[in-house]
């Protein structure tokens, strides 16, 4: 009686910590759809919002769920289903408005949707072809996994630079980074306190550091608000190009009643 009580009190405490695993995976999923809504208010432009995070989400997402078919975990290819599904939408709205023209779209959407999950089949199957064995087959595809966590946490603020140069500090995907945060904070208290698996604690450590970096350098420019000079140096050029134009129309015109 004691064993299966003891083992009913591990199972209750690993359903607990994947259960909050999957819902902070949800949450870093979800996210991007704030910046949607922003742009949809005018309170973001699109070449304000960095469009690599997509890409780098849904090959996150795709690699999640290969290992999660390999190891056969049901609740992992449910909630990976589910999170590379909201990235493929997330993905695709992103296209549509930033192609605004629909064969564009249409020819982007599809290859996008093609090698995501051409990418799902040849990292679950080529190992299974190549006869490796199963534990090498998993290790490679977390250790990748753990590898493109990493990277997953870096691309959000890959545009940090234009922050540093101008003091723009809307490049950065707030939301995302510290739901990515969150994340990353959890796995490393997991890997180093639970499953004491170094890889998994040194990755999402990394991770950690990454997004807190992220989120002190948003706020430190989120209180100088430069933004709002930067975007008066955009209407400038944006009104300066604008006089240039009709000057040039004026111009031509001229030219056109003198002939």
């Amino acid at each position: 009686m004691k064993v299966l009580f003891f083992l009913n009190e591990n199972e209750k405490k690993v359903n607990i910590i994947s259960g909050i695993g999957v819902l902070l995976s949800l949450l870093v999923n979800l996210s991007p759809g704030i910046l949607f809504y922003e742009f949809k208010t005018r309170n973001r432009e699109l070449n304000e919002i960095p469009e690599l995070m997509f890409f780098s989400n849904l090959i996150n997402c795709c690699i999640t769920l290969s290992y999660s078919i390999l190891l056969i975990d049901l609740r992992m290819i449910i909630s990976n289903i589910i999170c590379t599904l909201i990235t493929i939408i997330y993905t695709s709205i992103y296209l549509w408005y930033y192609r605004n023209e629909l064969y564009k779209f249409l020819c982007d959407i599809f290859i996008t949707y093609n090698l995501t999950f051409e990418f799902i089949y040849l990292t679950t199957q080529i190992f299974i072809d190549l006869n490796i064995p199963f534990n090498e087959i998993t290790n490679t595809i977390g250790i990748f996994q753990s590898i493109i966590g990493v990277i997953n946490t870096i691309v959000p603020g890959y545009k940090i630079m234009q922050v540093f140069i101008n003091g723009y500090y809307k490049v950065i995907p707030i939301y995302t980074t510290i739901s990515q945060f969150l994340c990353s904070l959890f796995w490393a208290i997991y890997g180093y306190y639970i499953s004491k698996i170094n890889l998994v604690f040194i990755c999402n450590f990394i991770g950690v550091l990454l997004t807190l970096f992220q989120i002190i350098v948003y706020f430190y420019y989120y209180k100088k608000k430069k933004d709002i000079l930067f975007n008066e140096d955009l209407k400038k050029d944006k009104n300066k190009l604008i006089d240039e134009g009709n000057e040039s129309i004026k111009e031509l015109d001229y030219d056109q009643e003198s002939l």
